[in-house]
């Protein structure tokens, strides 16, 4: 991630107020629910409640771990939008921003 840093165009990303207030808050909503996981997870289980529907109940049970799955999809997700986001800064600051808007909103959502 270092040879974002050096280019040019990353300074003008990274000096754009909107898109950096966005990646700031999508990153902390990102880790605000990595540590929620974490510190709600039940360890000492062998099985939890992975889903839970009103008409139905419980739809799935299974390992406390793959919790975590929709975690880490979101963290994916957001690094691959940010890092689209930077390579069509040059060319289109409009879709720059509306990319990192989808950062926020799927973050937002996921949380």
């Amino acid at each position: 991630m270092l040879f974002f840093i050096e280019t040019p165009s990353c300074r003008f990303f990274l000096k754009d107020k909107f898109i950096l207030i966005t990646l700031s808050l999508a990153v902390t909503i990102n880790l605000a629910h990595l540590l929620y996981i974490f510190l709600k997870m039940p360890y000492h289980i062998d099985l939890a409640v992975l889903r839970y529907s009103v008409p139905l109940g419980v739809d799935f049970i299974g390992s406390p771990y793959r919790i975590l799955i929709v975690t880490f999809l979101s963290f994916f997700t957001t690094i691959i939008n940010i890092i689209l986001a930077y390579i069509l800064y040059i060319r289109s600051m409009l879709l720059s921003r509306f990319l990192m808007i989808v950062v926020l909103l799927t973050s937002a959502l996921l949380f």
